[in-house]
Order: C-alpha cells, then structure tokens, then sequence
C-alpha cells in the first residue's frame, strides 16, 4: 500500500503543484501552463502504450520503471531543465495507479472489500503528499520542489527494486 501512497502522491503532487514548481524555477506562467499541458500528453501517452504492451511485462515492473523515470526526471529537474523534465514526468504519473493497482489486487485477491482498500492506499497519498510537499518546499528555493521528489522517488524505486522479486509472486 506505501508504494501507491507514494506514487499517487506524486501524481498529485506534480499535477497540483508542479506549474507553481516551474514559475518558482523560473519558467513565465504561460510557459508553466504549456508545460502541464505537455505534461498530460506524455501521461496520455503512457497510458496508451500500457493498453497495448501490459499485458507483456509484469505489472510491478511497470511500477518500478516509472519510479526510476520519475527519479531520472527528478535528477533532471534539479540539474538541468526543469521545464522537459517535468514533461517527462507525465510518463511516470501514466504509469503509477496501473502497475500499484493491478499488482495489489493480483496480491491481495478477489474479496470485494480489496478494490476499497487499495484505492484507499492511493487517495491518503494523493491528499496528504501535496499538502507536505507544499509546506516544505515552500523554503526550499528555486528548485525545492524537484529536490523533494529526487528524495522520494530514489528511495522508493530502490525499495521497489527490493521488492520486485516477491510482488512477482
């Protein structure tokens, strides 16, 4: 349940806060809101290619891949160019909810109180990891906010590589 916390979380997070994110980066607002719409083309188009290729690679390898491209993207974001960056980050937020739903259900069973609980994992990390993102970075300076993501996205794709092994089963 923690990784669809946490990847749902950033969804959230990126949805909600990232044109504040790039305009304190240093992008024009104009700019920020092309970006968020270049931002939901690419998660558009990850969740398209997940329609044809899913069913070919198993689900929490999918998790894990879009944790370590929202890693590299964070790493990006911080060093470079915010900007592309982010974009590529809706690759990621594409990628999170079907490859920790489909994995969690495939664990957990058939029994219908399991839906209620996995997409409860998913709305706590989508309500409550804006809201502690936002505060922190809020001191953080110009690039706080990717800095934030960086130091969750690295830690939870290595923890996702730990557990891929027994999600498997």
């Amino acid at each position: 349940m923690a990784f669809g916390a946490i990847g749902i979380g950033i969804e959230a997070s990126l949805i909600g806060l990232g044109p504040t994110a790039l305009v304190t980066a240093g992008e024009t607002e104009t700019a920020a809101a092309r970006l968020l719409s270049g931002f939901f083309v690419a998660f558009l188009l990850a969740r398209v290619v997940l329609g044809v290729m899913a069913h070919r690679v198993p689900s929490f390898a999918l998790y894990l891949a879009a944790m370590a491209w929202a890693a590299l993207a964070a790493l990006v974001a911080v060093l470079w160019a915010p900007g592309p960056a982010f974009v590529a980050l809706g690759i990621s937020c594409g990628m999170f909810f079907p490859g920790f739903f489909v994995t969690a259900a495939r664990k957990m069973g058939d029994d219908p109180r399991v839906t209620p609980v996995i997409l409860s994992a998913g709305l706590v990390g989508g309500i409550s990891m804006p809201l502690v993102l936002s505060a922190l970075s809020a001191g953080m300076g110009e690039r706080g906010f990717f800095w934030l993501l960086l130091c969750l996205t690295v830690p939870a794709s290595l923890a996702a590589l730990l557990a891929l092994r027994g999600m498997a089963r």
